[in-house]
């Protein structure tokens, strides 16, 4: 596994755990209607007129982010790095590190991945030598 790859699984796995303990209860919430800045809906306050913290829960749903790291791990597992053997130029047997989907046995870790980690490039610990452009 690349430190690429280790970076972005460990980085993945802390989104999906967050998504997951999202929806958590985090203790009793009280409503007052009679300031009416807010109501309750399914349990939880929101405050009236924001529009913009509306579009970003919506669009932050844990449901929706736990689904998306789900498939973002399952891209990673897709196009691992595995050996694969072959003849070298001394005819010798030669293991080369290689996409397990992809088959590219140069630049690994692939494309793909690079591509997936751009998504978290500003997370902590991104290095821009993993740059898929």
């Amino acid at each position: 596994m690349s430190a690429l790859d280790q970076w972005l699984r460990t980085t993945i796995e802390a989104t999906l755990r967050d998504a997951q303990n999202a929806g958590k209860s985090v203790g009793l919430v009280w409503d007052n209607p009679s300031l009416g800045d807010l109501r309750t809906s399914g349990g939880e306050l929101y405050q009236l007129g924001d529009r913009d913290a509306a579009i970003h829960m919506a669009a932050n749903d844990p449901h929706e982010t736990i689904a998306r790291c789900e498939a973002e791990l399952a891209i990673l597992d897709a196009h691992a790095i595995v050996q694969v053997s072959g003849i070298g130029e001394d005819m010798r047997a030669t293991q080369t590190p290689a996409c397990r989907t992809c088959s590219h046995k140069h630049g690994v870790p692939c494309r793909t991945v690079r591509l997936l980690s751009s998504c978290y490039r500003h997370h902590d610990g991104y290095d821009d030598d993993w740059s898929p452009l």
